[in-house]
């Protein structure tokens, strides 16, 4: 869609703007954010790839088509981006504080899942969100920066299940764990808002939610980099709050995208995914030779 090999020389990252990490960077969630003086419109996306010397793709030859019906979707920006990273970072937090470390953590991480059933039942969660929990789903490597490793719908529970057990079953005396606790809850309230939407107030005050924790997020980032911070990422050789692109892209779902698509939950890719899903199982009950003509005849026809 862009042509790029890499990011090119302005480390550009996005495809609705300039944002980048160069002089406009990705990283600012505020309001007076530089790149948001650069959101492309379809004529400028277009003049753009042109300048560029770069393909453009066919799908802007259907009558019709605008760059802005190229949507960002939530369920891979967050369920299955920022929400794992937000995981993986507190849940290892939660480890190092009670004394575990990468190599030594299983009891740590047996109590942490235990405090997560517990929220789930106070929640009255339908069933539980993790069956086990193990240092490899956290941290791939001593040296990795943590990620939880569950799926979408999964991630959505565990983080009210962590709301949950940061507020009411973990003590939260620094005002480093207050302020990660205010990341938790801003993203779940975000989701609430767009689950329980009766309208475009509520979906402005998803952003809202958003905006928030990102911005918290960005503190939290800039406290770690900090090299007076004598626990920072320095000491230890890998970032926790690092930002990645998927975070700035959340910010246009909710900015731009939202304007045009409406509520990014009515179109999110879990419908896709889950058609997938029964097509691979139908598949393998399937003759080979004639695969692809069966398949089309009893899933998507029958």
């Amino acid at each position: 869609m862009t042509g790029w090999r890499g990011e090119g020389e302005t480390k550009r990252c996005c495809y609705k703007c300039f944002a980048g990490f160069g002089a406009i960077s990705f990283r600012d969630f505020y309001e007076t954010a530089l790149w948001k003086a650069t959101v492309l419109t379809h004529a400028s996306f277009i003049a753009s790839v042109l300048a560029s010397g770069c393909y453009i793709s066919e799908i802007c030859n259907l009558p019709g088509f605008k760059h802005g019906m190229i949507t960002a979707d939530l369920m891979h920006c967050g369920d299955l981006g920022v929400l794992l990273y937000l995981l993986g970072i507190v849940i290892w937090e939660l480890i190092m504080e009670m004394g575990g470390v990468w190599s030594n953590c299983k009891e740590q991480i047996n109590h942490i899942l235990s405090l997560i059933r517990t929220a789930s039942r106070m929640l009255k969660l339908s069933k539980q969100p993790l069956n086990n929990l193990t240092i490899g789903m956290i941290k791939g490597v001593g040296s990795s920066s943590p990620k939880l490793k569950v799926k979408a719908s999964a991630a959505r529970h565990v983080l009210r299940c962590m709301r949950y057990a940061l507020e009411h079953l973990l003590p939260m005396e620094t005002p480093h764990a207050r302020q990660r606790f205010l990341v938790v809850k801003h993203f779940c309230d975000m989701y609430e808002h767009l689950q329980h939407s009766v309208g475009m107030t509520s979906m402005q005050e998803a952003a809202t939610s958003c905006k928030k924790a990102l911005i918290l997020w960005g503190e939290l980032r800039n406290a770690d980099i900090d090299p007076a911070n004598a626990n920072g990422w320095q000491k230890r050789g890998y970032f926790l709050w690092r930002l990645y692109p998927k975070h700035h892209l959340l910010v246009h779902i909710f900015d731009d995208q939202m304007l045009i698509s409406g509520n990014p939950i009515d179109h999110w890719c879990y419908a896709d995914e889950s058609e997938i899903g029964a097509a691979v199982s139908l598949a393998a009950t399937l003759q080979y030779s004639h695969l692809h003509t069966s398949l089309i005849d009893k899933h998507r026809l029958s």
